[in-house]
Parts: C-alpha cells; structure tokens; sequence
C-alpha cells in the first residue's frame, strides 16, 4: 500500500510503503500524486520510506514499476530509498539497475542523509 506525504512547495514526492503493494496501489494513488505533482513542477524528486511492514509487491505492481519508468523517465530527475529488511533492499537494489535516473539507497535511520540527498533539509 502506498500512502503520499507532501513537501510544502518542493518537488519531492515521499511515499510511504506498508503492507502488500499491488497495481491499483499504483493506478490509485501513485499515477495520480505524480501527475498532480508535475503540474507544479518540470521534473520531480521521489522519496520511498519502505516500512518494515511491507510484505512485498505484487507480479501486477512490478510491471506498473517498470511502466512508471519508461513513461515518466523524463519527469524523475531522482529517487531515494529507504529501507531495512534485506530482502526488500535486495529487491530495490536489482529495480534501480534498471531505472532510468540516479537511485540512492539508505537504511531507515539515515533519512536525514536521503533527504540531503533529495535537496531537502534533514528533518
């Protein structure tokens, strides 16, 4: 499931992962806070916060991942990840080889450095 923190007047879109991810996930709410974010901004930043709740993704939202990539490749300028358990790292580590941006991976306790990274202050 994603859930969607605005940054007041940046062009960071944070999402927040908990639970299975599936495609309506991406259809229903993150297609759209993209789009509504692009209509204030040429090029966006995103900030995934994978909660130690996530249970993975579904076969359905690895494809809408890989869509998101090739249809707004020139929307992202840049993605940071957050996240604990190894395997869901793993699983981010293996998509970013094929992103079309930069991609920088953090472990939770280092959203402050993530967030540096996005051009935002450390809170």
């Amino acid at each position: 499931m994603f859930s969607i923190l605005e940054e007041n007047a940046s062009e960071v879109l944070t999402v927040i992962v908990s639970d299975r991810v599936t495609g309506e996930d991406f259809e229903q709410v993150l297609l759209p806070a993209i789009d509504a974010k692009l209509k204030d901004h040429a090029s966006i930043e995103l900030l995934f916060d994978i909660e130690d709740s996530c249970q993975g993704f579904s076969l359905t939202s690895v494809w809408m991942d890989a869509l998101l990539a090739l249809f707004h490749a020139g929307d992202v300028s840049r993605v940071a990840i957050l996240v604990d358990r190894p395997g869901l790292k793993l699983l981010a580590q293996a998509q970013a080889l094929f992103m079309p941006w930069p991609v920088a991976i953090y472990p939770r306790h280092r959203k402050g450095d993530a967030r540096k990274w996005l051009g935002l202050t450390a809170a």
